[in-house]
This record gives C-alpha cells, structure tokens and sequence, in this order.
C-alpha cells in the first residue's frame, strides 16, 4: 500500500501495482517466514520492477568484481576514465527519451514478464563483527 502511493520523477501515484509484483513481495515474505527484510536483495530487486528508472537492478555478489582503477587497468588495457570526448558521446546517446517499459499489469502472461529477470537469490546486509582483538583493546 505504501509503496503504491509513493511517486517518484517517473511514476505518478498512487497507483496499482501489477498482481503480479504483488506475488512477488508476498514471495519474498514467504522466503523469510512472513517478513520482507528491506535490506535484503530480494527486496532490491522487487524495488527494481516497482520503480525500474529509479532503483538499480540488485546483481549478485558473485556477478559484481568490484576492482581499483589500477586493477581495472592491468587487467583490460583500458583506461579507468572516460575522456571528455566520450563523456559527450555517452551523455548524447542517453539523453533521449526513457525506453518504453512493458506492461505487464494485468496481462494474461504478467508473471512471466516479471520472472524475465527476477532470481530468487537473496543476500542480506549483514554487520561485521569486530576482532576479538579490537574488543579486548578496550577501542570503540
């Protein structure tokens, strides 16, 4: 409920969620025994279909290879900078129009719309534990 009611820059509200995106929460809740965590992935990605423009899709740890500049340098030959020229190249190529998004409300195949790129792979924040040395330190 809350959420239909939220609008953002490119969703107006209130609005009615797809039935479909719905099942999706009520799936996630049922993955944690009757709670969605908000900061789990599951819940990105549910974000994600509920405002596409506005919430990042959550990949995967595993799909994400974090890296330094230098890093990414050793190991591509690129540079980990765009120039000033590319930056106008890429700002030219986006600034049209958003892509029309599919709708996938009320149709017949609705769920499968959404389950296109929906995983059911869930990663929660978690909090670090301090080292046992930390604590003894008496630091905090």
């Amino acid at each position: 409920q809350e959420v239909a009611a939220l609008p953002s820059s490119t969703v107006k509200a209130p609005r009615a969620l797809p039935i479909a995106l719905l099942r999706k929460l009520e799936e996630v809740a049922m993955h944690h025994k009757g709670s969605v965590p908000i900061h789990g992935r599951l819940f990105f990605q549910w974000m994600h279909f509920a405002y596409p423009l506005e919430c990042p899709y959550p990949l995967t740890s595993e799909a994400v290879k974090p890296m330094s500049g230098t890093q990414f340098e050793a190991e591509t030959g690129l540079q980990p900078i765009y120039s000033a020229q590319e930056m106008k190249n890429i700002t030219r190529a986006v600034s049209g129009p958003p892509a029309s998004q599919p709708r996938c409300e009320e149709e017949e195949d609705g769920d499968r719309c959404l389950l296109a790129m929906w995983t059911s792979v869930e990663e929660l924040v978690q909090d670090r534990k301090m080292s046992l040395a930390w604590q003894r330190s008496g630091a905090m």
